[in-house]
């Protein structure tokens, strides 16, 4: 009984701990509070860049929801728009963008002050539109912005996110990387090497097909992975305040109240999934 309530308590600082982190950041990167006269306006800029020139794209953002788009295209496109309720006499939010020695860096700035009042109000959206061939890294960082991204076939894909959620469809790399506090992660018919961290946060994933590790880890967030009614792969599941299942007939090397390990098949990949409060389910498709 102790021992539960121990493992609530910490659950219960990390989220508070998180939603302080949130919060304080939205403030002082979008200039705060004030209480003078709110006004509305609308925003929208344009950029285009040679996809030749670009070997990766970097997107880094606050409160701004972000969808990276397929084209057929020889050029990046970068469209930047929405609306802004703030009470700032001056200054607005600003898409920035930078390519140097192949890396595409794109942000969006604000005007950086703190003063008490009302908060600003913004709805932004951040569309990055993608030449289907190309085939290097995207990373995208966002606070308080959700993710889109579907049909690319890159090298390595990283997303790092506080309060964001990422939906990946028919996503394809060697390497996807993705980290988030506060915010879901779905993922459907991806395929590549996973590595999954998440507090407060489920994960899905669809699989279009498993030769690859995977490798997940949530707080408070339950895992649910199906993969094709072939695969054959070697799993650890741990989970300390959850249920364990798996559809595939397998074969068990180690099971306790806790942890679940053994075969399917004769496969050399892994299948790694630990959760502190959430259930892990392994289907088939």
């Amino acid at each position: 009984m102790k021992s539960n309530m121990k493992k609530f308590i910490i659950i219960l600082a990390v989220v508070m701990a998180a939603s302080f982190l949130i919060a304080f950041t939205i403030l002082y990167t979008t200039g705060g509070i004030t209480a003078v006269t709110v006004n509305s306006s609308q925003i929208k800029s344009q950029e285009l860049f040679n996809v030749d020139e670009v070997n990766q794209i970097v997107i880094d953002v606050v409160n701004t929801d972000v969808n990276v788009i397929d084209v057929v295209d020889k050029k990046v496109g970068v469209d930047f728009y929405g609306s802004i309720t703030t009470n700032l006499t001056a200054g607005k939010p600003e898409l920035v963008t930078d390519l140097k020695n192949g890396v595409l860096t794109i942000s969006i700035t604000y005007p950086k002050t703190i003063t008490i009042g009302l908060i600003n109000l913004a709805n932004l959206y951040l569309d990055v539109y993608v030449p289907n061939n190309f085939s290097k890294d995207i990373k995208v960082v966002t606070v308080s912005g959700n993710l889109n991204i579907r049909k690319l076939n890159i090298e390595n894909f990283n997303f790092k996110s506080i309060s964001g959620y990422l939906k990946a469809d028919s996503l394809s790399a060697k390497n996807l990387i993705i980290e988030t506090t506060s915010g879901k992660v779905n993922l459907d018919g991806v395929e590549g090497k996973i590595n999954a961290d998440t507090i407060s946060g489920e994960i899905t994933a669809v699989l279009k097909s498993f030769g690859n590790d995977l490798s997940i880890k949530t707080v408070s967030g339950e895992v649910n992975i199906s993969l094709p009614d072939s695969s054959e792969f070697k799993f650890k599941l741990g989970s300390v305040s959850g249920n364990i299942a798996n559809e595939f007939g397998s074969k068990i090397t180690f099971a306790d109240s806790n942890n679940l390990e053994g075969s399917v098949g004769e496969g050399a990949f892994n299948i790694t999934i630990k959760t502190i409060s959430g259930s892990i389910k392994i289907t088939k498709e």
